[in-house]
């Protein structure tokens, strides 16, 4: 393996796990919260302006908020007005 193949691989050693690791946290990050929280307000208070009940805007708001869901455990979201 020629010293130019070595630094490559030594190179991608220390940048895979850190791009693997961003990947993975973003969805964590305080930014995504807030961009959550007010995807699903909207999401909620349009649907009540449409004149959707209640009941229903709720259910389809928790169906919405589980969209946001990873792969990285079981989590339980709901929505409380």
């Amino acid at each position: 393996m020629s010293k130019e193949d070595k630094e490559m691989w030594g190179m991608m050693a220390e940048a895979i796990p850190q791009m693997l690791k961003t990947l993975v946290l973003a969805p964590y990050s305080e930014d995504s919260a807030k961009q959550i929280a007010s995807a699903t307000i909207l999401f909620y208070k349009e649907l009540k302006k449409g004149g959707i009940s209640e009941a229903f805007a709720k259910r389809l708001t928790e169906t919405y908020l589980g969209a946001f869901r990873t792969g990285l455990g079981p989590t339980q979201l709901s929505f409380t007005r």
